[in-house]
């Protein structure tokens, strides 16, 4: 019995753990944001891209989204909290990060540069870089 309780509890918060059992509550529901299909980047966006090397979107998610995010993040490996970087299990402890890749922005973004079939990398390390500091080698 002890089992299926715990079970329930995990299947409902959508528990992940590192050594000290951080759990990742469940999101509000953007789902009307992310059901839009992709919007792709326009001749001017792709050329911005190829002559300066960034472009500076503005996804559909509403800003409390971000804000939750930046939080999330903050309170996970903010400063001095660098040693709980949970490494390449940061999709898994922060799942709400995924639905940053399928905003129909980003998405069309990846869509437009990469093409149908891209593949994202499972590296997922988040590397941190405080104001000030040097920039990170290539790797």
């Amino acid at each position: 019995m002890e089992y299926q309780s715990t079970y329930r509890r995990a299947a409902t918060e959508r528990q992940f753990s590192l050594e000290s059992g951080l759990s990742t509550p469940r999101t509000q529901n953007y789902s009307e944001y992310l059901s839009k299909r992709p919007k792709l980047l326009s001749d001017q966006e792709i050329q911005h891209f190829l002559t300066c090397g960034y472009l500076s979107l503005q996804p559909t998610l509403p800003p409390e989204f971000h804000a939750k995010l930046f939080q999330r993040i903050n309170d996970l490996i903010g400063e001095g909290r660098e040693e709980q970087n949970p490494g390449n299990n940061f999709l898994p402890v922060v799942p709400e990060m995924g639905m940053v890749f399928k905003d129909p922005v980003i998405a069309g973004a990846l869509l437009s540069l990469l093409g149908p079939d891209y593949m994202m990398h499972p590296h997922r390390f988040v590397h941190d870089n405080p104001p000030g500091s040097g920039g990170q080698a290539w790797h």
